[in-house]
C-alpha cells in the first residue's frame, strides 16, 4: 500500500460521522456545561415552589420553616439564598442539626432555618442536587 492510499484510508475512517458526531460533543462541553444545571431546574425541577410556615422574627433574621414536594430522587449537595443578586445568611438554627440530608421523593416540611433577612419578600431560594453523573442541577425553588 502505498503512503498516500494509507492516508487516505487512516482520514475515511477517522473523519466517519460518529467520530465527527463525538468531536462535536467533547467541543461543546464548555458550552453546555455551564448552561445544564439551571436549564434542567426549570425543565424537571428537583422539587416544586417553597411554601415558608411559621415565620417568626428574631434578632437579625426570621426563623422559617419550609413545606415542598420532592418530585425526584436526587442527592442534596447544597442550598443557598440571595436577596436582590446579594448572597444572605441562610443556615439551620442552632437547636437543629447542621447537616443537609439528601430525602425520598414526595411531600416535606423542613426543620427550622434562620434566613438573614426580616422578611422572605424579594429573596430567592435555590437548591442544588446531583440528579446524574454529568451535572449538578440547579432549581430555584423560591419565589
Amino acid at each position: 500500500m502505498a503512503p498516500y492510499e494509507r492516508n487516505q484510508l487512516i482520514l475515511s475512517i477517522a473523519w466517519t460521522w460518529p467520530a465527527i458526531i463525538s468531536m462535536l460533543v467533547l467541543v461543546m462541553i464548555p458550552v453546555w456545561g455551564p448552561l445544564m444545571p439551571p436549564l434542567e431546574g426549570q425543565v424537571l425541577p428537583v422539587t416544586t415552589k417553597v411554601k415558608f410556615i411559621n415565620p417568626r422574627p428574631v434578632d437579625g433574621g426570621t426563623h422559617v420553616r419550609m413545606s415542598y414536594v420532592k418530585l425526584r430522587d436526587c442527592q442534596i449537595l447544597g442550598v443557598s439564598m440571595d436577596k436582590n443578586g446579594v448572597p444572605i445568611e441562610f443556615e439551620p438554627v442552632a437547636t437543629s442539626v447542621d447537616s443537609l440530608v439528601t430525602r425520598g421523593t414526595g411531600p416535606q416540611i423542613s426543620r427550622e432555618w434562620f434566613v438573614g433577612a426580616d422578611s422572605t419578600e424579594g429573596v430567592r431560594l435555590r437548591w442544588v442536587h446531583r440528579c446524574g453523573p454529568w451535572w449538578t442541577t440547579i432549581t430555584v425553588a423560591y419565589p
